[in-house]
This record gives C-alpha cells, sequence and structure tokens, in this order.
C-alpha cells in the first residue's frame, strides 16, 4: 500500500511510522525515499535486512498483542486477578467496579457492591455497629454509578455472621454482599 509512487507524493523529509502488519509498506521504497530525501525518518517494528544499518531508520520491537505468547499473559493476568478477588475481595483492572486494593489482614472481610450515592458508608458502617462488630479496616472506590467496598472484621460468632449478612443485603442500594474468611499463608 505504501509504495515508491505513494511516497514520492509525501512532503520533503516526512517521519513515517509503520505500526501495521508486515507488507503494508514496500521496505525498499522506504529505503529509497529515506536515500533521495523524500522520507527523513522511517521508525518501523518489521527489521527487515534492507533496513538494517541505515541512520535514518529506528527499529522498535514488535511487541505484538496478538501474538501467542501475548494472549497467553493475558490469559494468566486475567486468571490471577480473578483468583485475587474471588480470595480477597481485591479487585484490578475491571470493567465495571473499581481498582480496589488492601491488605488481608483481619479475620473477615465483606464486599459489597452498591450504588455510588450519599450516606452508603454511613448505613454500612452503622449495620456492623448495631451487630456489635469492631471494624479493622475499610476501604471504597467508586466508578460511575457504582462503589465497591470492603470492610474488614476480626471474629463473629455465627449469630453476628447471619445478622449482617441479612441486613447489608436489605439495603435498598446494595448490589451484592460477599463474607471472605482470610486466606491461610
Amino acid at each position: 500500500m505504501i509504495n515508491q509512487e505513494l511516497l514520492a507524493q509525501v512532503k520533503p523529509g516526512a517521519i513515517l511510522f509503520n505500526y501495521s502488519r508486515l507488507g503494508i509498506v514496500d521496505n525498499q521504497a522506504a529505503v529509497a525515499a529515506l536515500a533521495n530525501g523524500q522520507l527523513g525518518q522511517y521508525v518501523t517494528d518489521f527489521g527487515e535486512d534492507c533496513l538494517q544499518d541505515n541512520p535514518k531508520v529506528t527499529i522498535t520491537p514488535h511487541l505484538g498483542g496478538s501474538t501467542k505468547e501475548a494472549e497467553i499473559n493475558c490469559a494468566k493476568m486475567a486468571v490471577d486477578e480473578l483468583t485475587q478477588y474471588l480470595e480477597t475481595g481485591n479487585t484490578t483492572n475491571a470493567v465495571n467496579l473499581p481498582d480496589v486494593v488492601a491488605p488481608f489482614t483481619s479475620q473477615h472481610r465483606f464486599t459489597i457492591i452498591h450504588r455510588n450515592i450519599p450516606n452508603m458508608l454511613g448505613q454500612i458502617s452503622t449495620a456492623i455497629a448495631k451487630a456489635e462488630v469492631n471494624i479493622d479496616n475499610l476501604v471504597n472506590r467508586a466508578k460511575g454509578e457504582y462503589a465497591y467496598t470492603m470492610v474488614d472484621v476480626g471474629e463473629l460468632t455465627a449469630e453476628q455472621t447471619e445478622i449482617l449478612t441479612t441486613t447489608l443485603n436489605q439495603i435498598d442500594a446494595v448490589s451484592r454482599v460477599r463474607l471472605l474468611d482470610r486466606p491461610k499463608q
């Protein structure tokens, strides 16, 4: 597509960036355009032999987001992030939740997905206080119309667990409540 004819039409001294597919730019034509001054610089991630040792050519690594290796790395990252969410409640790179990461140092953690409206933290902390449970740590972040709150608490009796789970789920703006036990080290 980018051949000798097209390169002859560009403004003299232009800089050409090629991060498309191999073959989109005729590299031989680019080298000729560099030699006659039609191109001032050529930057690409396809390092063919004809481009080597040319001071007007910058060859960068071909990172390839769609390579097999990149796909495997993305899959591993997704599994790690999902595992973190399931085990600790921590969220990173979620489309529908904000990034919320906190060390899990208490015995239990409530994770609460709720609408991002005033007085949600007040309602959550009041429910916990009424169950006579102390909050060790609380983290809250919002993303658009929704927020995500993690509340770390110490030991819970079976009755406190039942009361808190029921009470938190009954708050109108709450979508989901989970109770996690601290992962074993």
